[in-house]
């Protein structure tokens, strides 16, 4: 029987390196991701995540048009 690969576990502190380079547009997505040997797909260009700007922000925002 063939042996199974385990599956990659990527930490958040990667995931934010990858973000920030995709955001800054300096390189392109398959440039990152050959870089960094992750597929495209997994390389995203957010304007801004949710975290960064949080969630009390976004819930008195919709309150004040409201």
């Amino acid at each position: 029987m063939p042996k199974s690969s385990k599956r990659r576990t990527l930490s958040p502190q990667f995931k934010f390196k990858i973000a920030v380079e995709a955001l800054k547009g300096i390189h392109s997505i398959n440039e990152i991701a050959a870089e960094h040997q992750v597929h495209p797909a997994q390389v995203t260009t957010k304007s801004e995540p949710r975290s960064w700007s949080g969630p009390s922000d976004e819930r008195s925002s919709r309150r004040s048009f409201s």
